[in-house]
C-alpha cells in the first residue's frame, strides 16, 4: 500500500494502539508544562503529533521514506532539539509514528558536536522547538558549508484541534505495521564509569516501561531528556494515562508542586532527594506553622516515591521515611536495561546496606556466581546493542543472552544487596575500600549534607596509587550553631577522621578533604550522578593536596611497610 501523507491514522503497533485507547478513555489533561505555560488534553496532543508528522513528510525529501511513509532502515535516527517539554513529547510520538528512533540533542551542544552526532548516526533530520530554532538553523548552515544536507523541522505546538476526540477521526491502520526489530531510541549512558556509549533500544521499550503508572496518577517530570529516566516517562507516562506535570529541576519549584497535593508519583536521584531535605529543613521548617503544615500535607499525597540512580545516605533516608512518613521505593536500573531491574517496596531497613529489593517482573535476573557476583539481566526492555560497536555489544552479553551490568551484588534476607562496580572501590595500600560504605557513615554526621568519596591519585609511591579523599558540604542548619563550621571555612581533616573512627576501620578514614564553598559544585552527569574522576581532578589537582599532620604521618608509616 501507499500511504496518504495527509493521513491522520497511526501504525498498527503497541505504542499507538495504547495511545489511542488511552486518548479515548482519559478525560483529564495529558500534559501541564509549567516551563512553557502549556496545558494540553489528548485530542490536542494527537492533533499536534499528526501536524508535526505531516510537516516532516512535507519538508524532508521523499527518498528518506519508503512507500508506506516509514523512514528507511538505513537512516533510522531523528534528533530532537528541545528540553524535556510538551514539544519534546510531540516530537517523540511523531518520530515513532514514522518508524524512526528518537535521539536527544542537548540544547547546550556545540555546533561542531551536533554535526558529529549527525554524521555518526547518518541522520539528516532535526526537530526543533521555537525557542531553539535559531540554534538549529546555525547547525544547518554549518553543515551546508561542509556540503552536508540537514533538514530542520519545526515542532507543531497547539495547532487548532477538534473539541472532542471522536471529531479527530484518527484510528489504527491494520495494514500499516512497523518491524519490531527497528530501534525506537538512541541514548547515551551516564558516563559515570567511563566514556559514554550510544545505546540502541527496541520498539517495545515505551509500551512496557513505567507499567506501575495508572490513569489518574500525576507524575512530576523534572529531569533531563538526555537521560533515559528523564526521557522514558515523557512517552510511557502518556501511554499509561498519567498526567505529566513538567517543571524545571529547581528544588523550590518541586516543593511547590508537592504542596499542591496533586503529585502522586515522584522519581528522582539521591542528590535531589538530599537537596529537597535540605530545603525543607532550612526554609520550610522556618515558615509559619500553617504554611509549614501545608507543605507536609501536600507531600503526603505522593503514593509512589522512587529513589533511583544511586543510594540515599542513611540520614536522608531516615528523614523521608520517619520525619515525613513518605514510603520510599528503592530501585536498581541501568540505561541498557531500559527500566527497573530490581525494586524494593516500602519496608523497614534492617541495616545500612544498599538493599535494592527483588527483580522486576519484566526481567530475568541472576548473579554470576549463584548467591553473589555480577548482576545479569535479560528481558524485553533490555537494549539491542551499542551503535556501530559490535565488539562492545558482544562483550556486554553472556552466552545465554543476559546483559552483564558490571555491578556486583549478593542475596541477603531474600533481597538483593548492591555492592557496586570496580570503579566504585578505592584500592588503598592493599585494601579494597567501597566509596559508598564511607559515604554512608559520613552521611550520619549531623553537620554534613553532601559527601562524595574519591580515589585521589598518589604519585611516586610504590605501595599505592590512590588515597581516600572526600568532598563535603556543610549542612545549612549546622552553619548557624556549630562553631567553626561556617560556609566560609573548612572542616578540619582531624575532626572528620575523629568523628568517623568509631564506625570505620583506620584504612577507610579519609586522608584528603575539600569543603565546598558557595558556588562550588561537584561535577555530575546529566543523570545527577557524581563524576568522581572529574571531581578528583577538580578538587585535588596534582601537587596541591594539603593533608593534616596526622594524615601525613599515616601515609609515611604506610610507605615503610
Amino acid at each position: 500500500m501507499t500511504i496518504n501523507y495527509q493521513s491522520t491514522q497511526f501504525p498498527n503497533e503497541d505504542i499507538f494502539v495504547q495511545l489511542l485507547k488511552t486518548a479515548r478513555t482519559c478525560q483529564h489533561d495529558a500534559v501541564i508544562d509549567f516551563n512553557r505555560d502549556i496545558t494540553a488534553d489528548y485530542t490536542s496532543l494527537l492533533t499536534d503529533v499528526i501536524q508535526t508528522r505531516q510537516t516532516i513528510w512535507s519538508q524532508v525529501p521523499r527518498s528518506v521514506f519508503d512507500e508506506k511513509g516509514l523512514i528507511v532502515p538505513d537512516t533510522p535516527y531523528i534528533f530532537i532539539l528541545a528540553p524535556a517539554s510538551y514539544s519534546y513529547i510531540i516530537a517523540s510520538f511523531s518520530i515513532l509514528s514514522i518508524g524512526a528512533a528518537l535521539c536527544t540533542m542537548s540544547t547546550e551542544t556545540k555546533e561542531s558536536d551536533a554535526l558529529l552526532s549527525l554524521q555518526k548516526t547518518k541522520s539528516s533530520i532535526i526537530l526543533a522547538d521555537s525557542m531553539h530554532m535559531k540554534q538549529a538553523l546555525k547547525i544547518k548552515a554549518r553543515a551546508a558549508a561542509k556540503q552536508q544536507a540537514i533538514h530542520i523541522v519545526p515542532i507543531t505546538v497547539q495547532a487548532p484541534s477538534p473539541r472532542h476526540f471522536s471529531d479527530l477521526r484518527t484510528s489504527i491502520d491494520p495494514d500499516w505495521t512497523i518491524d519490531p526489530k527497528r530501534p525506537s531510541v538512541l541514548i547515551m549512558t551516564s558516563g559515570t564509569t567511563g566514556p559514554s556509549k550510544a545505546v540502541v533500544h527496541g520498539r517495545r521499550l515505551f509500551s512496557l516501561a513505567y507499567s506501575f503508572l495508572k490513569p489518574g496518577d500525576v507524575f512530576l517530570a523534572h529531569r533531563s531528556s538526555a537521560w533515559i529516566a528523564g526521557l522514558t516517562p515523557l512517552v510511557s507516562g502518556i501511554l499509561r494515562g498519567a498526567q505529566l506535570e513538567i517543571v524545571s529541576r529547581d528544588i523550590a519549584t518541586i516543593w511547590d508542586r508537592f504542596q499542591s497535593g496533586r503529585i502522586t508519583v515522584f522519581y528522582s536521584v539521591p542528590s535531589i532527594w538530599s537537596a529537597l531535605m535540605d530545603y525543607y529543613q532550612s526554609i520550610i521548617c522556618n515558615l509559619p506553622p500553617k504554611i509549614h503544615a501545608g507543605y507536609k500535607q501536600g507531600a503526603s499525597y505522593i503514593r509512589l516515591a522512587n529513589v533511583t540512580g544511586g543510594s540515599l545516605l542513611p540520614h536522608v533516608r531516615q528523614f523521608w521515611t520517619e520525619e515525613l512518613q513518605m514510603p520510599l521505593v528503592i530501585t536498581y536500573a541501568a540505561t541498557e536495561v531500559g527500566g527497573l531491574a530490581t525494586m524494593r517496596n516500602p519496608a523497614p531497613f534492617p541495616d545500612d546496606k544498599r538493599r535494592v529489593g527483588l527483580p522486576s517482573r519484566h526481567v530475568s535476573f541472576k548473579l554470576s556466581d549463584g548467591d553473589r557476583g555480577e548482576i545479569l539481566v535479560k528481558g524485553p526492555t533490555v537494549f539491542q546493542g551499542y551503535l556501530d560497536n559490535p565488539d562492545a555489544t558482544d562483550a556486554a552479553f553472556d552466552e545465554d543472552g543476559y546483559y552483564k551490568t558490571g555491578d556486583s551484588a549478593y542475596w541477603s534476607k531474600d533481597e538483593v544487596v548492591l555492592m557496586g562496580r570496580d570503579s566504585e572501590f578505592i584500592r588503598y595500600y592493599g585494601h579494597k575500600v567501597s566509596v559508598y560504605d564511607i559515604e554512608a557513615v559520613i552521611g550520619k554526621l549531623p553537620y554534613i549534607s553532601q559527601a562524595c568519596v574519591l580515589a585521589v591519585p598518589v604519585f611516586n609511591n610504590i605501595y599505592t596509587e590512590h588515597r581516600v579523599g572526600v568532598v563535603i558540604r556543610v549542612s545549612p542548619s549546622s552553619r548557624r550553631y556549630i562553631k567553626g563550621l561556617c560556609c566560609e571555612c573548612d572542616i578540619t581533616l582531624e575532626r572528620l577522621r575523629d568523628d568517623l573512627s568509631p564506625d570505620l576501620p583506620f584504612h577507610m578514614l579519609p586522608t584528603a578533604i575539600h569543603t565546598l564553598h558557595p558556588g562550588e559544585e561537584i561535577p555530575k552527569t546529566v543523570s545527577d550522578k557524581f563524576k568522581r574522576k572529574d571531581a578528583a581532578e577538580k578538587f585535588f589537582p596534582v601537587g596541591e593536596i594539603k593533608l593534616s599532620a596526622k594524615a601525613e604521618e599515616w601515609d609515611k608509616e604506610c610507605q615503610t611497610i
